[in-house]
């Protein structure tokens, strides 16, 4: 009995890492935290972004309103985070966005990404 089990589970396994595969599903999962400090300077979040990535998390840790949007982000044309504010995307790590403050001003961001 004890040998029919184990023929099982590894039957099993084995069909369940091809069917992914053969799927295009991940069977490895990342998650990668940064924090980066922002200014009135467009800044890319994260500065460096995790390959493959599927999901983005940005959270202001600060009272200072944070804007986001693409290189050219502006505090007037940016979506704005204020505190503890969290925007959630499902941009790839082809996708680069950049946040930015008020002139005179700074804050803290926590980026996390996941594949």
């Amino acid at each position: 009995m004890k040998k029919l089990l184990v023929s099982l589970w590894v039957l099993l396994s084995v069909f369940v890492f091809y069917a992914a595969t053969l799927f295009g599903a991940s069977l490895v999962y990342e998650i990668k935290t940064q924090n980066v400090a922002v200014n009135d300077t467009a800044t890319k979040l994260p500065t460096t972004p995790l390959v493959g990535r599927e999901y983005l998390l940005i959270t202001n840790k600060e009272s200072t309103v944070l804007y986001i949007g693409n290189d050219s982000v502006t505090s007037s044309i940016g979506t704005p985070l204020g505190i503890n504010d969290t925007y959630y995307g499902e941009w790839k790590s082809t996708i680069d966005i950049f946040g930015i403050v008020a002139s005179g001003g700074g804050t803290n961001v926590t980026v996390e990404e996941g594949k």
